[in-house]
């Protein structure tokens, strides 16, 4: 089926059909030969589209985190940690990291603290 239409069909002249039943018609083809090679041909027709919406999505994407400080400060809690000692611990989702050892804690419970 995709052979037919590669050998059978003139690509300039299917491009300017605008259904797989004229490409059967004015190729000869099968009905099933004709969707393929319509349905190939709509998906290359597409892709300079689809390639553009991309390059705008990466480019509002760049364009927002360059719009961010670069040096943006770490806001620290005021507990310590329990490993080093150090008041160096911030939020990683929903747990929190020294930054000092790199140590990753669950967020105490009713205000437990380490001991």
């Amino acid at each position: 089926m995709v052979f037919a239409g590669a050998f059978l069909i003139n690509d300039d002249t299917a491009r300017a059909l605008s259904s797989a039943d004229e490409v059967s018609v004015q190729a000869g083809l099968s009905l099933t030969a004709a969707r393929i090679y319509f349905e190939q041909v709509q998906e290359e027709l597409a892709r300079p589209a689809a390639a553009a919406r991309v390059r705008k999505i990466a480019d509002e994407v760049r364009a927002a985190l360059a719009s961010k400080p670069a040096s943006s400060q770490v806001s620290f809690l005021n507990e310590v940690c329990s490993c080093c000692g150090q008041q160096k611990l911030f939020p990683v989702g929903h747990k929190f990291m020294c930054q000092a050892c790199d140590t990753v804690y669950d967020r105490f419970q009713d205000g437990d603290e380490v001991q």
